[in-house]
């Protein structure tokens, strides 16, 4: 989520009196305190770091999990109270499962069989002006609702958190952790062993982790924020499952690094990424345990559904295997999607391509892969399917042509104001730009006078040296070109 936003907020009282154990919702009311962002706090050293945080990536940080999803309450809780919630890993034999609002993904493969923890993040209100103090424990198997293992995976005693101002005014704070400055992270296994079991409930495959207020608590007004979107036919409405996480594939929305909050740990930190998202925790069913909360009962509640019994928390991971998502989305097949014809009679053999050429290849295709961050800029580009030999040009332009224009013998789908960044000689059909050794694509590109911004667009296109000519086209028309991608930086 964006540090800087506000939870339009409501409060969950639990505990002044005995409640049936099942449906809270009665227990909401409004609340009119921004949430705001505390910094980076270093288990084990004690130290803080406050503000923003995070870099261009030193690791492969990522956000594994991420529970963010606004919702505008709290659940407030007793000192000694503890709430104990679920969420989930993907394991490399975890699935692909579509979110029923068109959002994207609810589960997607994951990267790994085991992940190392090396950071958390947790979101809290609190009307007390003496600083705060929460018990945190992770438990790498635990099925929603019931008992928590005698045993934790991870466990945290956290002292000094911020408070309010005044005692009896509402403060809310998000706070980062990070583990490895004092070498406290820990593992967990995807899916909870390593394999997937696909359960609706979650049973068998998800995490647990839960949280007790250990500092008094005279006000009444503490407790952790309630996070997720309202789960309808079997999905979240507001924010999928893999949204915020390095394992979006972006079937809808941006991916890794685009998608990310920033990360500031001592082993990984990471800028925020042009478009952050926030996120319904994947595997994260409607319900929680409470413990030890005074009157209330020990045992499972929701809020009716709306909002949904989850709790804020990410987690994060300074260097995690990232998902092969390529960071250009293809388009301009001509004689589709109302792209024109091939101009020499020369049409492609398929999709992702560009018009036939000398060599009946089919066409020419461009890909890419690496990082379109202008912080860490490793985006490279590939054609295929090109003659032999012939000079190949990489061309970046600011705008996409959607019906394509006639150029040479293909079709150019690549406008606007247009840059040639890179000239090389093709060898077996192909090139890659940048060469080894070559400046990246947003130096280059700042070179020539087109400097990127983050969270904008760039088109791109290799057009090459074909000179025989086909279909009786312009004895002039002795090039061609590849399909188009289209780049976001962030």
């Amino acid at each position: 989520m964006l540090r800087s936003s506000f939870y339009s907020a409501g409060v969950v009282l639990l505990g002044a009196s005995a409640f049936a154990q099942g449906n809270l919702s009665g227990q909401l009311r409004p609340i009119t305190a921004p949430v705001k962002y505390a910094g980076v706090y270093h288990l084990g050293t004690g130290t803080w770091t406050h503000g923003g945080q995070g870099t261009a990536a030193t690791s492969a940080a990522g956000i594994i999990y991420d529970n963010t999803c606004t919702t505008g309450y709290y659940a407030g809780m007793l000192t000694g109270g503890t709430f104990t919630d679920e969420g989930r890993l993907p394991s490399t034999t975890s699935t692909v499962l579509a979110n029923s609002w068109g959002l994207g993904n609810d589960s997607e493969v994951g990267t790994q069989q085991s992940y190392s923890v090396d950071g958390f993040q947790i979101a809290y209100c609190t009307s007390e002006a003496a600083a705060r103090s929460y018990d945190m424990k992770f438990y790498e198997a635990y099925d929603a609702c019931t008992v928590a293992p005698a045993t934790a995976t991870a466990a945290f005693t956290i002292t000094g958190l911020p408070a309010s101002a005044t005692a009896g005014v509402q403060a809310c704070w998000i706070v980062d952790f990070d583990l490895c400055a004092a070498s406290l992270s820990f593992n967990m296994q995807g899916d909870a062993d390593g394999s997937y079991t696909g359960a609706t409930t979650g049973v068998g495959d998800t995490f647990g982790w839960s949280f007790k207020l250990t500092s008094a608590a005279p006000n009444g007004g503490d407790g952790f924020l309630i996070a997720g979107g309202v789960m309808s036919a079997g999905s979240p409405q507001t924010c999928s499952g893999s949204d915020g996480t390095v394992f979006d594939t972006g079937s809808v929305s941006s991916t890794y690094p685009a998608n990310s909050d920033l990360i500031g740990l001592a082993c990984g930190t990471l800028a925020a990424g042009a478009t952050p998202e926030q996120g319904t925790g994947m595997g994260s069913q409607d319900r929680f345990r409470i413990e030890g909360n005074g009157a209330t009962a020990n045992g499972c509640y929701f809020f009716g559904g709306n909002p949904i019994g989850n709790f804020h928390l990410q987690l994060y991971s300074g260097n995690v295997v990232l998902p092969n998502v390529s960071p250009m989305v293809a388009y301009c097949d001509p004689a589709s999607s109302g792209v024109i014809a091939c101009p020499c009679g020369n049409p492609a053999a398929g999709s992702a391509r560009g018009c036939d050429n000398s060599a009946a290849t089919g066409g020419a295709s461009i890909s890419a892969s690496g990082s379109a961050n202008l912080g860490g800029d490793t985006l490279s580009f590939t054609t295929a399917g090109q003659r032999p030999t012939g000079t190949t040009i990489l061309l970046q332009g600011t705008a996409s042509i959607a019906t394509g224009a006639a150029f040479g013998q293909g079709v150019r789908c690549v406008g606007g104001s247009l840059k040639r960044l890179y000239v090389q000689a093709a060898v077996g059909g192909s090139i890659t730009a940048p060469p080894v050794g070559g400046p990246t694509v947003s130096a280059r590109s700042a070179t020539l006078g087109d400097v990127i911004a983050p969270g904008t667009h760039r088109f791109y296109s290799a057009y090459y040296r074909d000179p025989i000519i086909l279909g009786g086209c312009n004895v002039l028309f002795t090039f061609n070109i590849t399909n188009a991608g289209d780049v976001l930086w962030n």
